[in-house]
């Protein structure tokens, strides 16, 4: 399916900026009893939308596929400049944010968990709601409290 307009701003006008051709899903780890099926592939095309200037990709599908099928593999906290990249962004969101000592952060798409230990050992509370259940799996017995969901608005309340 394609997306018909801007998922930001509801514009129907969306320019392409480049198409990279087919692809499968990436980070993921295909389970042992689906070794015989291929994997499927979607057209990788970035849209830019004029009106709010938010890039997009055109192709929408299913998250379950993404998170839920394949055990999907890749972690916040795979590399020394992954690391360093999320411990700078904590520091600059307490700061750019002025967040208060009490303030809860919420991370939408946790992942492994790193992004919000950098939060905790700064002082604040932090949860994650992540959709895929290896990386809140993962996230969870690494301390972190993890809701493994997609971000709705159920899910938010």
């Amino acid at each position: 399916m394609f997306r018909k307009c801007c998922m930001c701003c509801g514009s129907v006008e969306l320019n392409e900026i480049i198409d990279l051709g087919m692809h499968p899903m990436a980070d993921t780890f295909v389970h042992g009893d689906k070794l015989d099926r291929a994997d499927r592939a979607y057209p990788l095309i970035c849209d830019l939308c004029p009106s709010c200037c938010q890039i997009q990709l055109r192709t929408v599908t299913e998250p379950d596929e993404r998170y839920v099928d394949a055990d999907y593999s890749y972690t916040s906290s795979n590399s020394s400049m992954s690391r360093g990249h999320w411990i700078e962004y904590a520091k600059s969101v307490v700061e750019q944010c002025k967040l208060l000592s009490e303030a809860i952060v919420v991370e939408i798409g946790s992942n492994d968990g790193f992004l919000l230990g950098q939060f905790q050992s700064l002082g604040f509370v932090a949860e994650g709601v992540e959709p895929s259940p290896v990386m809140a799996g993962l996230a969870r017995k690494l301390g972190y409290s993890v809701k493994n969901d997609y971000f709705t608005l159920a899910c938010s309340n």
